[in-house]
């Protein structure tokens, strides 16, 4: 967890998402910035091999 995307205050709440869906290690990340792209429930389980673990505010 040496460089992420996301806001500090929402590493915790990323890693327990990962942690329920068993992700242990990772090498990617997808994320979209100003975007008008809308992710719909259900959830698909993965997206060409990648997780959707949820919505966060990037740090960027």
């Amino acid at each position: 967890m040496n460089d992420v995307v996301i806001d500090r205050d929402e590493i915790n709440s990323a890693v327990k998402e990962c942690t329920k869906l068993g992700i242990v290690t990772a090498n990617a990340v997808f994320y979209l910035t100003d975007s008008d792209v809308i992710i719909k429930k259900p959830y698909k389980e993965n997206y060409n091999g990648l997780k959707y673990i949820g919505i966060y505010n990037s740090s960027l």
